[in-house]
């Protein structure tokens, strides 16, 4: 099986970028919790509300580290805290993680015989049957029960799959970082002032009959104006060369050309440079903010398969969210010092 978004030569590197949301710097023996989110940006904000809890209910310090998720980067560069989260008061920056585990150990089954600095240097593969991060050669998986404590320093929950339900729960506590927010204004100029309606097609790892939504949707629109957000560019071109009716609007985000997923390690674009992956993390966001900017958002219903059950992708439930909840959306957004 592949080996999922990580690479152990560099982990120093990776470990550095992490966000601290604690009640009190990291001192002494104080207990840590790594939490370590794959896939997209609503999976990892769905893992990161579930180690949150876990963090408050047996009192560790929390390490978000979305640097091995689909959004490559760390959320700090980003993202900041709005308000403190109860039970995690402050964030901050902090280059330190490797010192401070250096004296620690965990007895988590998949870092048997690790200790310290060695607790960062494992792979991931995805379990076939379980659909989740294990280590491949003890076969054990890289996160834990979350119903019970562990008299382990330090713990890692390096997990797939946070749920939508819960992502949206974190939602409320972030906002942008001024820059960020003021890239994403400054791309959105010419149509935020307007009323129109929205859609996102996710149309790479997930299937959808686009042309026969789109060509339905013309009728239903509330304006006859489109904001039309999508991760792949045959589905724009789609638009541009049939809707007819309406005027169609773009946030000129990249698009996949070939039709595999932006995140997907199997993608030409995992190993694009840090700026661009920058850049790509930033047109998610500007698509997130257009999007929920509409005045309807219509979500587009993902073919069911096998191995699709669900109705909607994570990227349109937090688009729907955040448009039915405007004064979250403008917290987030707008509200930036």
């Amino acid at each position: 099986m592949a080996i999922l978004y990580f690479v152990a030569r560099n982990v120093f590197i990776r470990a550095i970028e992490v966000i601290i949301i604690t009640k009190r710097k990291i001192v002494g023996k104080s207990r840590l919790l790594l939490c370590r989110p794959t896939g997209g940006l609503t999976d990892s904000l769905g893992v990161m509300y579930k180690c949150i809890q876990y963090a408050k209910k047996y009192n560790r310090l929390l390490i978000i580290d979305t640097t091995l998720s689909g959004l490559h980067d760390s959320l700090a560069n980003y993202f900041t805290l709005q308000k403190p989260i109860p039970g995690l008061l402050g964030l901050e920056l902090t280059p330190v993680l490797t010192e401070q585990i250096i004296a620690m150990s965990t007895t988590q089954p998949f870092q048997k015989n690790r200790n310290g600095i060695e607790m960062l240097q494992y792979q991931t593969e995805i379990n076939a049957h379980t659909k989740n991060c294990i280590e491949p050669l003890s076969g054990e998986p890289t996160s834990f029960d979350l119903t019970r404590d562990y008299n382990s320093d330090f713990l890692i929950y390096h997990y797939f799959g946070g749920g939508a339900h819960n992502a949206i729960k974190v939602l409320p506590y972030l906002k942008l970082r001024p820059e960020v927010s003021q890239k994403i204004v400054q791309r959105t100029n010419s149509f935020s002032a307007l009323k129109y309606d929205a859609t996102h097609i996710r149309c790479t790892d997930y299937s959808i009959d686009y042309q026969v939504f789109l060509q339905k949707l013309q009728s239903k629109l509330k304006t006859k104006t489109l904001l039309l957000c999508s991760d792949n560019q045959e589905v724009i071109e789609y638009a541009k060369n049939n809707l007819h009716s309406i005027e169609l609007l773009f946030t000129n985000s990249f698009a996949s050309l070939d039709g595999t997923p932006l995140h997907a390690e199997e993608s030409s674009y995992y190993t694009l440079s840090q700026s661009k992956r920058y850049n790509l993390n930033i047109d998610l966001l500007t698509d997130l903010y257009g999007l929920s900017g509409s005045v309807r958002f219509h979500p587009a219903i993902l073919l069911p398969s096998k191995a699709q059950t669900v109705k909607y992708s994570g990227f349109t439930i937090l688009a729907m969210h955040l448009q039915k909840h405007q004064t979250i959306r403008n917290k987030i957004f707008v509200n930036n010092d």
